[in-house]
């Protein structure tokens, strides 16, 4: 099956910051076949708006493929209601830019940065306003996520019952990947000065990629950027790509799942 791993960004220049990782799975295995930033899709740019319809275009037209990205697909059940769906395609409505998204979020938690179950089960490192992570909270789920669902171009599992006809998605976190393997290493370089050092944590991270999941690189080319991308959106890309091989695709019987979503990893 065809897989997607993108690892993603709200930025303005989100392009750069986004990276696709598409490969297949075969008998366990996944190969990873194409490596590289959202600005380099068709049609696509450096810009937030480009990158992001390149991204939606890229899984709508992929048909039966599995693809995870990660940023958060909901809000705690309190905020969103009944009806994920109905909440996501309004998204946008409501609020016209992430600012107002998330002062609306602090507003209505009593200022408080509450996570949902599955950030807590999954060890999520921020709630879905976090200052670090809103704007890829609301301009994924407004520019990605409704647009496909609008169109019935996709399936958001497990919110959704899965068609195997169609796309699924799945929110999919690198560092809750990470832990639970117990690699959670700092491997995203900040400066020159630990240069070396975070370059070593991205070759121990993908050696155990490649020797305890069966991950496997179609060049040494596509290896080697994700070893070098000293800002880890390459191996995030990656990470993204086997948690999505690894998932399941059903229609979750727990109604709190049902409207919070489910990280995978």
């Amino acid at each position: 099956m065809l897989i997607y791993g993108i690892d993603f960004s709200g930025a303005r220049d989100a392009g750069e910051g986004i990276w696709v990782a598409a490969g297949k799975t075969r008998l366990g295995h996944l190969r990873i076949d194409y490596l590289a930033p959202a600005r380099d899709l068709p049609g696509s740019s450096p810009a937030r708006e480009d990158s992001l319809r390149s991204v939606t275009y890229l899984i709508a037209g992929s048909r039966a493929c599995k693809a995870g990205l990660d940023f958060p697909f909901s809000l705690p059940s309190e905020l969103v209601g009944d009806d994920w769906a109905q909440w996501a395609l309004s998204l946008g409505e409501r609020f016209p830019d992430a600012e107002s998204f998330r002062d609306w979020c602090r507003q209505t938690s009593g200022g408080q940065e509450k996570l949902r179950r599955t950030d807590i089960e999954a060890g999520a490192p921020m709630c879905a306003w976090n200052l670090r992570v809103y704007r890829q909270t609301y301009y994924g789920i407004r520019d990605v996520l409704a647009p496909l669902v609008r169109a019935g171009l996709a399936r958001i599992i497990p919110m959704q019952e899965p068609d195997r006809r169609k796309p699924q998605i799945y929110e999919v976190c690198p560092a809750s990947t990470l832990k639970a393997a117990g690699l959670y290493i700092s491997y995203k370089e900040t400066g020159p000065a630990d240069r070396v050092s975070r370059r070593e944590a991205r070759r121990i991270i993908l050696e155990w990629l490649e020797k305890y999941c069966r991950v496997r690189f179609a060049s040494p080319e596509l290896r080697r950027r994700a070893l070098d991308d000293g800002a880890g959106n390459a191996l995030d890309a990656v990470l993204c790509a086997y948690a999505t091989g690894r998932a399941w695709p059903k229609l979750s019987a727990d109604p709190l799942e049902r409207v919070e979503g489910r990280v995978y990893f």
